[in-house]
């Protein structure tokens, strides 16, 4: 009677091990899936916002985020920087280098890569059935372009994702890229169609208007920009109208020039977007 009662309690007590080990699995397990599904749903997959002061500005600068360096290479505009030949390192904390200003935001230079996109708050169509212009002003300093030893690499952007080069338009962007001396201010589709200088690296005070249209449909939208320094168009064709959104970055130059920065301001949207997307940008 002894043995069978001390049996008894032993197996009692396993299964009550067991039931106790499989509840902490599951609670464990669970914690581990609220803290993943925290991580996946706080930024909707477009990275952290940065902080911009308070109240936050009634401007463009409030529909970016901070794009995210992890996974490698990063996303949304970063591993433009950090697949070069010479690759930069992703800095995600852009309220060290990202600011609203009025109508708009700046970005400032450094000696790593600097992304900022509004994949989460402004993502639109482009074309007939979507956003048929994008209007807006620039500045960038001198110290981004003057002297060789200063060379910094900026731009603004939209792109569709996933990536290729056929779904790109640069509005504004330095001529070699990331991975080269900047050789001028261009607009231009990722190398594809009719390419832009805006202004040659010898002249000074950059800045001016930007104005792109788009038309047609599906696999053909036909993208043409003008800007107010000259006459000349830039254009191509894209092969997708949906997913687009913008990125705003810059990338080492020469030894991290701070003295480089470049605004982007009353910038303006024609034609459609999805409701609660793009707030504040559509024009009349």
């Amino acid at each position: 009677m002894t043995t069978t009662t001390s049996s008894t309690i032993a197996s009692v007590r396993t299964m009550r091990s067991r039931a106790t080990t499989r509840t902490i699995a599951l609670l464990v397990g669970i914690s581990a899936l609220v803290l993943l599904a925290q991580a996946c749903s706080s930024d909707g997959g477009g990275g952290s916002k940065p902080d911009l002061g308070s109240p936050e500005p009634e401007s463009a600068a409030s529909l970016f985020a901070c794009s995210p360096c992890n996974p490698y290479p990063g996303m949304y505009g970063v591993a433009g920087c950090t697949t070069q030949q010479n690759p930069g390192t992703c800095n995600d904390d852009c309220s060290s280098y990202f600011e609203a200003i009025p109508n708009g935001m700046q970005m400032t230079a450094g000696d790593s890569c600097h992304t900022v996109n509004t994949h989460d708050e402004c993502l639109f169509d482009i074309g007939d059935g979507g956003v048929t212009q994008v209007d807006f002003d620039f500045t960038v300093t001198d110290a981004c372009h003057q002297t060789v030893d200063t060379t910094e690499w900026l731009s603004f952007w939209i792109y569709s994702d996933p990536w290729n080069s056929t779904v790109e338009a640069d509005f504004i962007e330095s001529l070699n890229g990331p991975g080269g001396k900047n050789g001028a201010l261009n607009a231009n589709f990722a190398g594809n169609g009719q390419q832009v200088i805006i202004f040659p690296n010898s002249a000074p005070n950059w800045s001016g208007h930007i104005t792109t249209k788009f038309s047609g449909s599906g696999g053909s939208v036909t993208a043409m920009t003008t800007n107010s320094a000259n006459s000349q168009v830039a254009s191509s064709t894209l092969i997708r109208d949906s997913g687009y959104f913008f990125v705003m970055d810059t990338a080492l130059g020469s030894g991290g020039n701070k003295q480089c920065s470049f605004t982007v301001t009353n910038l303006k949207l024609q034609g459609t977007v999805p409701a609660g997307q793009c707030v504040g940008l559509i024009g009349d």
